[in-house]
């Protein structure tokens, strides 16, 4: 959820500033210990980050929550210790791509010595060889445990590695789902959350509670949005991760390097097949909602719905109906594990191929990842406050969400070519809510999106 209120987090913000205040000029270092923080001089240089985020004061970096508060004094920290002034850009993730390829390609090394952007930027960047081989950086060290492996390994293309991932940093974790507990009583269900202890909260159990919840309030026969419903989803980003929870890759890497385009595998169309018959519109379990994620959120926060797939964002606002729990997606079977998918909104930092501060962006960068290391906590704390029952929140989030974080080579191509969404994220949605089938979407358009993918990666 993008907006984080924590009255507990602004109280221990106001009652440390009060303590500087009374005492004396140390303050307490991202570390936890306590010091005097050098200042930059005069002569320090400019230190430009680029940041996409859709909305500046709601970046993560900027709340008023503990957190936000450790990041700002870590940035402080940095500065004195390097000599340097950060300044932090911020752009709209819909426009950053082309500012950022039109910056690098007309060589403008002032536009940014770091760069924190969407993996659908980085797709698009990385096939035009316009971020540098971070693995030529030894001082980086990218290969070490600082930095997420998931984002190592998706951006692990073209021979190199194009950009890396602090947990501290960026706070990963996988699409979570929501659900009323309100609800969850009235119909005497258990509880979901003791569920995925015991390793059965899979697709099925989803699609029965899901059912249960299903009841035609006006009596006419048919299930809309005027009934109550099984489930809904943050439009195709939250839906989607659901059938990559069953462990198999749109687009994977095979033995030799390459990507090679996965939906025509046997494993994929089995997959294809049981997400098709898991998610029904027609018995109300599921809400399509034309698939806009504003109306959807808004159905479960209405109390219309049973399970929100995905978080809702600051465009709604928790009605205070009903008491929201949170939980991981639905397991394939009880056979398989949890996966906590992302989306193509998930963030990575890179450094442009043209930077001639690379070595001094390693530096900050590498001192920012180790500075912050212990920062996910903070986040998972303030977002606890958000609901009734924070220990549930912190269990669920430090026990099967975090975890269990993955990623798919798909998330780097979805907004670079029409045909590659078609053939992924839409083969996996549309015959859920149209009379089409997945091989309508997968098998015209699989030679087009591996040459896509050759040509681009390969």
């Amino acid at each position: 959820m993008k907006k984080i209120k924590s009255i507990f987090a602004i109280i221990l913000i106001f009652a440390m500033l009060f303590t500087l205040g009374a005492c004396d000029n140390g303050v307490t270092t991202s570390d936890g210990g306590k010091t005097s923080v050098k200042e930059p001089d005069d002569n320090a240089q400019t230190f430009t980050i680029a940041v996409a985020a859709y909305y500046e004061d709601e970046f993560s970096w900027n709340q008023d929550t503990e957190y936000g508060e450790a990041i700002r004094q870590m940035i402080t920290e940095i500065e004195g210790e390097e000599n340097i002034r950060i300044k932090i850009d911020y752009y709209s993730p819909t426009e950053f791509t082309s500012i950022a390829q039109t910056s690098i390609t007309n060589g403008d090394t002032g536009f940014a010595d770091l760069m924190i952007h969407q993996l659908f930027s980085f797709g698009p960047l990385a096939a035009q060889d316009l971020l540098m081989d971070l693995s030529g950086l030894e001082s980086l060290e990218v290969n070490s445990d600082r930095w997420n492996s998931v984002i190592t390994n998706i951006a692990s293309v073209k021979g190199g590695i194009y950009g890396v991932g602090s947990n501290g940093l960026m706070g990963y974790a996988g699409m979570s789902c929501l659900y009323n507990r309100d609800m969850i009583k009235t119909l005497g269900l258990t509880d979901p959350a003791e569920l995925v202890r015991k390793g059965e909260w899979t697709w099925d159990k989803f699609r029965e509670y899901s059912l249960k919840a299903v009841k035609d309030m006006n009596n006419d026969g048919k299930f809309d949005a005027n009934d109550r419903l099984g489930s809904t989803s943050q439009a195709y980003d939250g839906l989607v991760p659901v059938w990559l929870a069953a462990g198999v890759p749109m687009i994977k890497k095979d033995a030799d390097g390459r990507l090679v385009y996965n939906m025509l595998d046997k494993s994929a169309v089995t997959a294809l097949q049981k997400f098709k018959t898991t998610f029904t519109v027609n018995d109300g379990m599921f809400y399509p909602g034309d698939m806009d994620g504003i109306t959807q959120q808004n159905f479960f926060l209405d109390g219309n719905c049973l399970f929100l797939l995905g978080g809702y964002t600051s465009d709604s606002e928790d009605s205070g109906k009903f008491e929201i729990g949170i939980i991981p997606y639905p397991k394939y079977n009880k056979e398989s594990d949890y996966i906590s998918a992302q989306y193509h909104n998930t963030n990575i930092i890179t450094i442009p191929a043209i930077s001639e501060t690379s070595e001094l962006a390693a530096k900050v960068l590498k001192k920012m990842a180790d500075k912050s290391k212990d920062f996910q906590s903070l986040q998972i704390q303030d977002g606890s406050a958000n609901f009734v029952d924070r220990d549930l929140y912190i269990e669920m989030m430090n026990d099967y969400i975090v975890p269990t974080f993955s990623l798919d080579y798909a998330n780097l191509m979805l907004n670079i070519n029409e045909q590659i969404s078609i053939g992924t994220m839409r083969a996996v949605a549309m015959p859920i809510f149209t009379d089409t089938t997945y091989s309508l979407y997968t098998e015209g358009n699989a030679a087009g999106i591996q040459a896509l993918i050759d040509e681009m990666f390969n």
